[in-house]
């Protein structure tokens, strides 16, 4: 119930104003889908990686600061990776999907976490291990498949897909039991937790960049 003083006094425009804030519902996720495409389609392709994915709050952590810094800290302490050189990407940062492949899927209760993790050391030691593995090493068509991607795209872009590698990198114990400890954080506890590794910022932002130029050509086609 309002305050008696509300109920006894003339509205003003100002009381008339907050209680028409008050009242008015949150806004639909639509209308934020709406402005990432316009972004996409007006914007440079990395400013609009800037603006939702590197310059935010990950979608998941609803707009809680402190705790994505506590849960970066948890993170950086497990892989021993400086917390600013973790960020998460994909839809549980932006609230969608910016995969060309999967036309804006929102983010929901069976979403995975993408993490990209930015070190120059891991890095290296997951080329070393990756150069001297062999298309017999894989032991599923699926791990034969990665391989071949790896090799052939990703590291192109200064990229691994840890996930999808992580059998034939050095340090694949700890971050294996790093993303499993993840998984039981709040927000992110019983989500799949996936690592992808990139050498430096640029990188992460020419790799979303490319993809965000793929999401550009498809909406102004459209």
């Amino acid at each position: 119930m309002l305050p008696d003083r509300l109920l006894v006094c003339p509205p003003d425009d100002t009381v008339f104003k907050v209680l028409c804030a008050l009242s008015e519902p949150e806004p639909m996720l639509s209308t934020k889908l709406d402005d990432l495409k316009t972004a996409i389609k007006t914007k440079p392709e990395r400013h609009v990686v800037s603006e939702f994915i590197l310059d935010r709050v990950p979608h998941v952590f609803q707009d809680n600061r402190a705790q994505f810094r506590i849960w970066r800290e948890q993170l950086s302490e497990l892989i021993e990776v400086d917390s600013r050189n973790i960020c998460i990407i994909g839809s549980g940062c932006v609230g969608y999907s910016l995969s060309p492949n999967k036309n804006f899927s929102e983010f929901s209760k069976d979403s995975d976490i993408d993490v990209a993790i930015i070190s120059d050391f891991y890095f290296h030691l997951a080329w070393r291990s990756l150069r001297s593995v062999r298309a017999s090493d894989a032991r599923t068509p699926a791990d034969a498949q990665a391989l071949k991607s790896q090799k052939q795209l990703y590291l192109f872009y200064g990229c691994i897909a840890a996930d999808r590698v992580l059998p034939f990198l050095s340090f694949r114990r700890d971050w294996t039991i790093a993303m499993a400890k993840m998984s039981g954080v709040k927000p992110t506890e019983a989500r799949e937790v996936k690592f992808r590794l990139y050498r430096d910022y640029d990188s992460l932002r020419d790799y979303q960049a490319e993809g965000v130029l793929k999401l550009k050509h498809q909406l102004l086609e459209a």
